[in-house]
């Protein structure tokens, strides 16, 4: 059985097979709460490694699994992740989707494949309107430091966005996400 992660380099963890990894996952709660932040992003990272490898080889049955795999790691860090990682992990996670979904096709009601679970993450996680964002980009210079901050953020989720609206049907069958894709360029 494999060890709690903070006694092992995030090298051999990514060497374990995927039932390991998912029944670690699972199963070992106390080494996931207690696992350092920087540690669970950087297996995060080398699991998004591995499933984008496995896409560039065409593995993807099985670059889907792993990105399952990965997605629920994200879960259970995500659960005791300080707040400034929280957005860091999410966007990354859409990422991922955005990738496997340019990969492997839109499938409507999949967990991991449905463009819906994005645009939904976006509409919910988003703290400014576009309205008071597209305000807030002409002085953003004399903004406070929190309001750039959620700018950033901002910036940093339409990403996630401008990559999916890439995807031909996108644009066509989610409308709702247009207006936003403009926005991004002019964010500081």
């Amino acid at each position: 059985m494999v060890q709690a992660l903070s006694k092992l380099t995030v090298d051999i963890w990514l060497q374990q097979d995927m039932e390991t990894l998912l029944n670690w996952i699972n199963a070992d709660r106390p080494s996931i709460d207690s696992l350092d932040p920087n540690l669970g992003l950087s297996l995060f990272d080398g699991l998004i490694l591995r499933v984008d490898n496995l896409l560039l080889q065409g593995a993807n049955q099985t670059s889907l699994q792993w990105s399952d795999v990965t997605l629920r790691l994200c879960d259970r860090l995500l659960q005791n992740a300080p707040l400034s990682l929280q957005a860091t992990l999410m966007t990354k996670a859409m990422m991922l989707r955005v990738r496997l979904i340019k990969a492997l096709g839109i499938q409507v009601n999949h967990p991991i494949l449905d463009p819906k679970v994005i645009i939904q993450w976006f509409q919910k996680n988003c703290e400014l309107s576009l309205v008071e964002a597209k305000e807030n980009t002409q002085d953003w210079h004399n903004q406070p430091i929190e309001k750039i901050r959620q700018l950033r953020q901002l910036k940093n989720q339409l990403r996630v966005l401008v990559e999916l609206n890439q995807i031909p049907q996108i644009h066509s069958n989610y409308p709702e996400i247009v207006p936003c894709l403009n926005l991004q360029s002019q964010l500081p």
